[in-house]
């Protein structure tokens, strides 16, 4: 018995390991439907006011800039997800992102107008700057329809402002644009002023 459950899992093994492994969103969608590479040649965004050059791919087009504290807002042509910068002057001085308590986390995420249901909030690094990472899930109504939704923030301090880095997609096709998301950010250009916290 021993035996024939070593090599039926040898045999996965090996299938595994010569076949390309496709990743799976959970309708069972192939992850290669949705164009998820991040071209670093060509920044998609770039704001010389706020030094920073975002790459995205040529599936992402912007929304709008400039309008009050959203400096930018992008989409997903095919309106399978979104992103945005949000800029949101500090009440008192901040050194960098991990200084910043999760109670005021919130208050700031919930003055995006996002209100999330469950939520992981993580300290890290990008290209060494400090950054809080929340990973999250939220509903959005329109009329009487309801989507399960995911997404990204990433709150980044830079002088007397935090910056959230916005990003959602449908529950269901998180797995296959968290690491694009994930990928945005760290070949995101930041220019000096953000590694002064």
């Amino acid at each position: 018995m021993i035996f024939k459950i070593t090599i039926r899992i040898g045999l996965i093994l090996m299938l595994l390991s010569v076949s390309p492994i496709i990743i799976f969103d959970l309708k069972g969608q192939n992850c290669r439907t949705i164009n998820n590479t991040v071209i670093t040649t060509n920044y998609l965004y770039t704001s010389n006011s706020e030094g920073i050059k975002m790459p995205f791919n040529d599936s992402w087009i912007i929304l709008l800039e400039n309008q009050n504290a959203v400096i930018v807002a992008l989409a997903e042509r095919n309106g399978k997800a979104s992103a945005g910068i949000v800029k949101n002057r500090n009440g008192f001085f901040v050194r960098n992102a991990h200084q910043i308590a999760e109670n005021m986390i919130y208050d700031l995420i919930r003055m995006a107008g996002i209100e999330m249901d469950k939520n992981t909030i993580r300290n890290l690094r990008i290209k060494n700057i400090p950054v809080k990472e929340i990973e999250f899930e939220y509903t959005l109504y329109n009329l009487n329809e309801k989507y399960l939704m995911a997404g990204l923030i990433y709150v980044v301090v830079k002088g007397n402002y935090s910056y959230l880095f916005i990003f959602s997609s449908e529950v269901e096709d998180k797995i296959c644009f968290y690491p694009f998301f994930r990928e945005v950010m760290k070949n995101t250009f930041y220019d000096p002023q953000w590694y002064r916290g």
